[in-house]
């Protein structure tokens, strides 16, 4: 719910953090928008009255990519943000070449050891959802803070539940890959602070 003041404050404070880190991870839920290939993160006070008032008044995700580069054994970007553009009706067009696209646009990490996880896969769009979390990150809440559960195999639960619970409508899709040893959020043994605070299903 930050402003652009507010989420480029946070992201100068998590790149002094991650200089020294071993793992990086970022969550953003929100709306996102993608214009001729370069996908952004929309601040709450963002107006976007054209198409050239993006790089002003959004955040692009290179650049919190570039945040991520110094962590040593994992880089995880998290984007339930997949949902339509909000400002396509109303937004002017400066340049009538410039593309607008539905959903975001995919994105290859380049450097090794990155994941980049959608809500839903390039060109598409993501649910809400009814309850308090979308399909997505009520998923991501269950599988991901499983301990000992490895990051490939938590976000394949995550993309067969989305898949389940939106009449496979949604489909999760993520970027990048990672080397052949097990990499758990949670260490085996452990239990999440995140897995805690999950709301449990009705009746459990």
């Amino acid at each position: 719910n930050f402003d652009s003041a507010g989420m480029r404050r946070v992201i100068r404070e998590f790149s002094a953090i991650t200089r020294n880190a071993d793992v990086a991870v970022v969550f953003y839920a929100g709306h996102g928008l993608e214009v001729d290939g370069t996908n952004y993160l929309i601040p709450t006070d963002a107006k976007l009255a054209s198409d050239i008032d993006v790089e002003d008044e959004a955040i692009s995700l290179d650049r919190v990519l570039r945040v991520l580069e110094p962590a040593r054994s994992l880089r995880l970007v998290i984007l339930d943000a997949c949902r339509d553009n909000p400002f396509v009706k109303s937004m002017k067009r400066t340049l009538a070449s410039r593309s607008f696209g539905r959903g975001l646009a995919g994105v290859e990490p380049a450097m090794s050891n990155t994941l980049i996880a959608f809500a839903a896969k390039a060109g598409s769009t993501a649910n809400d959802g009814d309850g308090a979390h979308s399909p997505f990150t009520t998923a991501l809440l269950k599988h991901l803070t499983a301990p000992g559960l490895d990051l490939r195999i938590a976000f394949g639960k995550v993309r067969d539940e989305v898949l389940a619970s939106t009449g496979a409508r949604q489909e999760p899709h993520v970027y990048g890959s990672l080397g052949g040893t097990t990499i758990a959020l949670v260490p085996a043994g452990e239990v999440s602070g995140a897995a805690t605070a999950a709301p449990a299903p009705a009746g459990d």
